[in-house]
């Protein structure tokens, strides 16, 4: 994550580099086997990875999630028992009743270099960390500033402030009013928009609004460009709705108090 002060268009940049050699490939399970602790899998040296894609912490759980083998085990196991346990099991999948997985599954393999990032089934429908911010941006006022944002393997945050929205409810402590929005490229969850209350004088600067669920959970399965705009577009203002409506109670508790 960032704390210093950062513009919108760095965060676009960071996402658009971040992009540089990823890759999907879609693949029928039984093609794959695990060599070395590596996933290997045929024409894997036209792919650029003729040694096989190396498994990140995330990709070796949803692998063992596929192959009804509990992940906390598998990676205790030095590599060449993962080797066997996975190669014996993605051969005896669909049978013994271990799993239900079609004989002819295909995997999507979302990798990044020469590293594994995810393991999806054919259903998922990439909507990338790119796809969320060309979809955010014609949104977005001039006026909004970014209040924090993180970039990691597994999923992306963005948390949009409207300094317009601001309010002093107590001497020196300013709350203002913004989105917390969040995606994973790899399955680890649904792109969600949250509504938020930024507190300056705090370092971490967060109050969250607890709603009981997200203003937006768009999971990974089906989803168009205008639908999702539209969606998100209600979303933002809805955030930003919530967060005056807290800031004004907050202001209001403290007048009374």
């Amino acid at each position: 994550g960032k704390e210093t002060t950062i513009e919108l268009a760095q965060v676009v940049d960071e996402v658009h580099a971040d992009d540089a050699g990823k890759r999907d490939l879609l693949l029928d399970r039984d093609e794959l086997m695990l060599r070395h602790g590596r996933l290997s899998f045929p024409h894997a040296d036209e792919q650029g990875c003729p040694d096989g894609l190396a498994l990140t912490s995330w990709a070796t759980t949803q692998v063992c999630q596929r192959l009804n083998v509990p992940a906390s085990y598998f990676k205790r196991c030095p590599a060449d028992l993962q080797d066997e346990q996975f190669n014996y099991w993605i051969d005896h999948m669909g049978s013994n009743g271990h799993t239900h997985a079609p004989k002819a599954e295909r995997w999507l393999l979302r990798a990044k270099d020469d590293t594994l990032r995810g393991v999806l089934t054919e259903r998922y429908a990439c909507l990338d960390n790119r796809d969320v911010l060309s979809t955010l941006l014609p949104l977005v006022e001039p006026h909004y500033q970014v209040g924090w944002y993180a970039l990691t393997e597994e999923s992306f945050h963005l948390r949009l402030l409207d300094p317009r929205l601001a309010r002093e409810v107590l001497p020196r402590d300013r709350l203002v009013a913004g989105v917390h929005l969040a995606n994973s490229e790899v399955g680890k969850r649904a792109v969600t928009v949250d509504a938020m209350v930024y507190r300056l004088v705090c370092s971490n600067g967060l109050v969250r609004l607890v709603k009981g669920s997200s203003l937006l959970h768009q999971r990974h399965v089906s989803w168009s460009k205008p639908r999702f705009e539209a969606s998100l577009r209600q979303a933002v203002h809805e955030a930003l709705v919530h967060g005056v409506g807290f800031i004004e109670r907050m202001s209001w508790a403290t007048t009374m108090g």
